[in-house]
């Protein structure tokens, strides 16, 4: 396994690389701020009586430091998979994969209150709610934590450096 050093200087290097083409620094940056506005109106929207006004009010700073967070992640990631589809169209699958740590856990970090975070994750039933509120902040380092991983994997793709990246042709015969 490399150090954490080589690890950020393989995204750094895969940033580099990516952030050529101006077209994918304005992707970065537009779907940063669609997923931070996704990220508040999912909320706002899914829970019966809240108003934007609402849950600006009881938004705890750190909700705006994780939003910030999480959606400049989605950015990076974003971006990292254009630029990766546009190399290998094989790699579809897997680079959609690596956006849906990042989004939930950027949701999940929205629900500034039980009430929202309630809300929001309803479809998943009482207990599992609850089972989410008691461990919320293990769920907030363990989504960021695979948003910093899908960043490492994808620097892999971009670097040339994934070996099991690689697209094997099947020769027929």
């Amino acid at each position: 396994m490399k150090s954490l050093r080589e690890a950020w200087r393989s995204v750094r290097l895969a940033l580099a690389t990516v952030f050529l083409d101006e077209t994918r620094q304005a992707l970065a940056a537009g779907s940063a701020v669609l997923f931070a506005v996704l990220y508040v109106l999912v909320p706002v929207f899914t829970i019966p009586g809240n108003t934007l006004e609402f849950w600006l009010a009881i938004a705890p700073w750190w909700t705006y430091a994780l939003l910030a967070a999480y959606s400049a992640g989605m950015g990076l990631l974003v971006a990292m998979m254009h630029y990766v589809l546009t190399q290998d169209r094989h790699a579809t699958g897997a680079a959609a994969a690596g956006l849906v740590p990042g989004f939930f856990s950027g949701l999940y970090s929205t629900a500034a209150c039980a009430g929202c975070l309630a809300g929001v994750f309803s479809f998943l039933g009482s207990g599992a709610t609850l089972f989410l509120l008691e461990h919320r902040d293990a769920f907030l380092l363990a989504g960021g934590g695979l948003t910093l991983s899908s960043l490492y994997f994808f620097s892999g793709k971009v670097n040339g450096a994934c070996a099991s990246c690689q697209v094997k042709e099947e020769k027929r015969t």
